[in-house]
């Protein structure tokens, strides 16, 4: 395994777990009825104990690593008989959710072009700066916080 792929296991870390009947009642009540219950471990298996989610920034960050690895040619983070079904509605979901959660945080920090030559194909690009200090929460917090949460987890 390569460092960058040890890096983003290591970024988007355990990131379902059991949410408190608290938790659920504040996004929809109807799940209660209707959702996606914790598995007792890693198999199929699936108990009673509650709804099992997770926190949109590490769902967001999971799609843009799996985008990452399909740009890439790498199947691997599907199993072999889920890739041919999945494969396709895996991406379409991750571009949708990406660009929601793009249009949901509206980020306003200014972008500023600079000219970029690529002798290769003698083109001139203008490449997006992104060096500039954005208003962002802290993400490390989040993390912290979520990995202390005593439940059991899932990738």
């Amino acid at each position: 395994m390569e460092e960058v792929d040890r890096n983003w296991i290591e970024l988007i870390g355990d990131r379902y777990f059991n949410l408190t009947q608290s938790e659920i009642r504040q996004l929809d009540p109807n799940i209660l009825q209707a959702g996606t219950q914790a598995p007792n471990d890693r198999t199929n298996e699936w108990n009673s104990a509650g709804v099992f989610g997770g926190v949109d920034m590490f769902h967001s960050l999971h799609c843009v690593n799996s985008l990452r690895l399909a740009l890439d040619g790498r199947k691997d983070y599907l199993s072999e008989e889920l890739q041919h079904n999945i494969d396709q509605l895996h991406m379409d979901h991750c571009i949708e959710h990406l660009r929601q959660a793009i249009l949901c945080h509206g980020d306003l920090t200014p972008v500023t072009l600079t000219p970029v030559y690529d002798f290769q194909r003698n083109l001139l690009n203008l490449v997006g700066q992104t060096r500039y200090p954005h208003t962002c929460r802290d993400w490390k917090s989040i993390q912290q916080e979520l990995r202390t949460r005593d439940s059991e987890w899932l990738h």
